[in-house]
């Protein structure tokens, strides 16, 4: 053979291979585009057909929106014009009667809508679960006319009137904002959602008519939120970007809400407002029954039936407002968009419409509800799946088979998906998933016995409380739970919370929260944001610090108590008066009768403490240019711990003690003594108060002035709660009444609790207690004024931006005034309902020494009035009934009190046990965080 002709040879036969490998790798490819909301549906089952083919095929779906995909579909500025960009489409609405006529009937492009299942649109809330404490269920109720207004803007508060009336029973702060998110592109849940609302002037009182327009809405990229299409949102709303923008802003804002596809935001657990449907019944939609509205609309005859019908216009047809006790209001079928000519896609035309029909398979139809949405009634499924079979595929090209069951060798035919077939890689999947589910059921089982941990740390003032409340929620939550609170002081509490020297990592918290009677200073804000650790300071209380003294009651002559000014005590704690019979404290007390060598014993605290730097900066507010040994909260070296490592860099005469207790020790065992002290602490040990002169001049103490007052004060300004509250004071407030040393008492929470897993959860649960109307009510008891619902809603606001992490189920409150039935027995529920029996006894002996304690108070008065009239003896000194009496019940009070110490010595001792048989820490002693 010649050379020339060898090359023609090997040529042809290349061309030959080429051809054959083609025709094999050539199969087909399939992409399709449109509404986001079944994309995960659509994936799994292009995933499903990929590995049973035998031949190469790729399929893909990109989730872009409804509206997205119709535009697409229709291919307008496409070249050459209303060809497809894609395959097929997919949108949550049928087109409108001008777009379906433009390509149906003035291009000649005939195609098909087919339902292949059910959706529901909801709007979901994220209000504080405490707020809807009193509702039933924990429920909000909403009808369209309120929606309506909430919407257009109308109604910008969660206490307005309409949405009160609905909800009598909820207790949301007054005038808090709702934060209305909504789309900003093209989007079926808004085209959706508009029309429901749309039908709110139908309703009978409706001063909310729905006016801003309905449709899908757009915007363009480089302004995406001004709306170009209807609806004309106002400018006060909130946009955000596809299903998961919205589902991200209501997560991360308090007192948001906002409309997703109701599967979406229930996988999310986000809150869903309850809807009035036809019927006049409130539901949610996961109690709804999705068929009811299906078949309504089947009844009326408005959904097709026939090949014919699916060719022809959908607009008509609308789930919405259908009638039915359990009838959902927003119902909408997603569709597949199919040209009925798939000729020129070649072996793509086969795959659309193998595609469609594995989507409407029995099979197919199963998945549905995986994804949150329901199935199409068989009927409308059995009539979709004849009117895809009807599409006209190009010359040559022969429809996909299903091997369903083994079919010996039409099974491996090239064009057939086979059941048979998988990867091992799915297969693994499937193992995997099989061993993740019986994982989960064996990690929630070990989850109920699990001990769930919750250590803080920080200032000492509010450590009865925290207390308190740790006891409370351990008693309430199914769940073992283990709390803890160590007393440090603010300085250490921050320390702590900030961590910027821990060695498992820069500026990672030693303690699950913190807490402080400061804000954290504006530096180390700084340096906690340019860390990416962002976090949130939560006020819960007003505290006010105080000086007591230890002044003997004898000297004070016709005196009942000691008046200073700021300066005077300046100079004290200064050493600049060192005697009691100093002429400037003469001044004030005239009738005071020190001996000349009563010298001043001034203590103060040594390590890093709240009190010290409220203290220093009231002394160097109230007396300008006399204060000057600086201002902080202190701190000292453990080896040298008297003297001061950071202002106020106290005098060597003073007296350095450690903790609140160390200062109030100090000065109830030296007479002549001051010091300052966190009020209620002073006052529960009984200890004389110095009277202060406030900023209008007049004398006050702490037990009778005004502190609630200051949070109104003229100029007073409220940060955000993850804003810098470094420059918030309440220092030194006008006002006749009011108290010149008011703090707020803080708790510190970084905003990303995913590391702490169910200890997240805890956190969240434990600072919510603490806002609720109980928590605030607790607050007098341990001496504290709580704080304005204004300063209430600051703060739920910041607690709604705590993420959690996918395994910390947030805690649920019940109330012991009203039962949530089913619900108040899950795992995560702190129910009121439970107790233990100590503390039923306990609150029981309180009551009791109550009594025993007035008795002997009076039995105290009877004996002493004799001696005050100086009157002959009386009865009972006579009479031994009497004496035998008062000497039962003097004995009956060392009883109950020798009682209570037993029994909180058993408490205590079972919980040592119960921590140590769960193997967490505990308040008695154990683990550290």
């Amino acid at each position: 053979m010649a050379p020339s002709m060898s090359r023609y040879v090997v040529a042809a036969a290349l061309l030959c291979v080429a051809c054959a490998v083609t025709s094999v790798s050539a199969q087909g490819e399939l992409h399709g585009s449109g509404t986001t909301n079944p994309q995960k549906f659509f994936w799994k089952v292009m995933d499903i057909l990929e590995e049973r083919a035998r031949m190469p095929v790729t399929m893909t779906y990109r989730g872009v929106g409804s509206s997205t995909g119709q535009k697409e579909f229709i291919g307008a500025a496409n070249t050459p014009a209303y060809d497809p960009y894609g395959h097929f489409g997919s949108g949550d609405i049928p087109f409108t009667l001008a777009d379906h006529t433009l390509l149906s009937t003035t291009q000649s492009k005939a195609f098909m809508q087919v339902p292949f299942q059910a959706g529901l649109i909801s709007f979901f809330h994220n209000i504080p679960a405490d707020d809807l404490s009193g509702t039933a269920a924990g429920k909000i109720n909403l009808d369209k006319c309120t929606l309506s207004g909430i919407f257009q803007g109308n109604i910008t508060t969660w206490d307005h009137a309409a949405i009160k009336a609905l909800n009598p029973a909820s207790k949301i702060p007054a005038g808090t904002m709702i934060k209305v998110v909504r789309r900003i592109y093209g989007s079926s849940s808004t085209s959706t959602g508009s029309l429901y609302l749309s039908t709110a002037g139908a309703e009978a009182g409706c001063v909310y008519p729905w006016v801003i327009g309905v449709g899908s809405g757009d915007a363009a990229s480089t302004a995406p939120t001004i709306p170009t299409k209807a609806p004309f949102w106002p400018a006060s709303t909130a946009a955000a970007e596809g299903s998961g923008g919205m589902s991200d802003y209501i997560s991360a804002n308090a007192y948001s809400i906002g409309y997703i596809d109701s599967g979406h935001g229930h996988a999310l657990n986000l809150p869903e407002i309850a809807l009035k449907n036809t019927d006049g019944m409130y539901l949610n939609s996961k109690e709804a029954d999705v068929s009811a509205s299906v078949t309504a609309e089947t009844l009326a005859g408005r959904i097709p039936t026939t090949t014919a019908g699916f060719l022809s216009t959908w607009h008509g047809v609308t789930l919405m407002n259908k009638a039915g006790a359990k009838a959902w209001p927003i119902v909408t079928f997603s569709y597949l968009y199919i040209r009925k000519d798939l000729t020129a896609l070649g072996e793509s035309g086969a795959l659309v419409k193998a595609f469609a029909q594995m989507v409407l398979s029995p099979a197919g139809q199963k998945m549905v509800p995986e994804f949150g949405f329901s199935p199409v009634p068989e009927t409308l499924r059995a009539a979709g799946l004849l009117a895809v079979n009807t599409v006209t595929l190009g010359t040559g090209i022969t429809d996909w088979e299903f091997e369903d069951a083994t079919a010996a060798g039409t099974g491996m035919a090239p064009k057939v998906f086979s059941v048979k077939r998988a990867s091992y890689a799915d297969v693994e999947r499937g193992l995997i998933v099989t061993d993740v589910t019986s994982l989960k059921a064996k990690v929630a089982d070990l989850q109920m016995n699990e001990v769930v941990q919750l250590h803080g740390s920080g200032t000492t003032n509010p450590q009865k409380m925290f207390w308190k409340t740790m006891d409370i929620l351990e008693e309430r939550a199914m769940v073992p739970m283990t709390m803890t609170y160590r007393a440090v002081g603010s300085g250490t509490g921050q320390y702590e919370f900030i961590g910027e020297k821990n060695t498992a990592g820069a500026f990672t918290p030693y303690n699950h929260f913190g807490s402080g009677d400061i804000p954290i200073p504006q530096a180390d804000y700084d340096k906690l944001k340019a860390a990416s650790k962002d976090f949130v300071q939560i006020p819960f209380v007003i505290s006010t610090i105080s000086f007591f003294h230890s002044v003997p009651m004898g000297v004070m002559g016709n005196q009942t108590k000691i008046d200073l000014d700021a300066c005077t005590l300046s100079a004290i704690f200064q050493l600049q008066i060192t005697m009691w019979n100093d002429v400037r404290i003469m001044a004030q007390n005239p009738g005071l009768m020190f001996p000349k060598d009563s010298k001043i014993n001034v203590v103060r605290r040594i390590y890093g403490s709240s009190s010290t730097s409220l203290t220093s900066e009231y002394l160097d507010l109230a007396c300008p240019g006399q204060w000057k040994i600086g201002v902080g909260s202190g701190d000292a070296a453990t080896t040298a711990p008297t003297i001061p490592t950071k202002d106020p860099r106290w005098g060597a005469g003073t007296i350095g003690r450690q903790g609140s207790g160390g200062v109030s020790d100090y000065i109830s065992a030296n007479a002549y003594s001051i010091g300052y002290l966190e009020s209620g602490h002073g006052h529960a040990l009984n200890l004389n108060e110095i009277e202060l002169k406030n900023a209008n001049g007049k004398y006050v103490n702490s037990k009778t002035a005004d502190v609630a007052g200051v949070v109104n004060s003229a100029g007073m300004v409220i940060p955000a709660a993850d804003a810098s509250w470094a420059a918030t004071s309440l220092m030194n407030k006008a006002g006749d009444a009011t108290w010149p040393i008011c703090t707020f008492s803080y708790l510190y929470i970084r905003k990303d609790l995913t590391s702490l897993g169910r200890s997240g959860a805890a956190v969240k649960a434990f600072a919510e207690f603490i806002l609720s109307a109980e928590g605030q009510g607790l607050a007098p008891e341990f001496a504290f004024v709580k704080i304005p619902d204004s300063l209430r809603a600051v703060g739920l606001a910041g607690l709604a931006q705590l993420k959690l992490s996918a395994d910390a189920t947030p805690y649920i409150f019940e109330s012991a005034s009203s039962t949530l039935k089913g619900t108040g027995m899950m795992p995560f529920t702190l129910s009121g309902k439970r107790q233990s029996y100590a503390d039923y006894e306990r609150n029981a002996m309180s009551a009791d020494m109550v009594a025993l304690k007035a008795e002997v108070a009076a039995l105290k008065a009877t004996m002493a009035m004799p001696k005050a009239a100086e009157a002959p003896v009386g009865n009972f000194f006579s009479d031994p009934q009497e004496q035998v009496d008062a000497a039962m019940a003097l004995g009956a009070l060392g009883f109950v009190l020798g009682f209570i110490a037993l029994i909180i010595g058993s408490v205590a001792l079972v919980k040592v046990k119960a921590a140590a048989a769960g193997g967490g820490g505990n308040k008695y002693g154990g683990s550290s965080v």
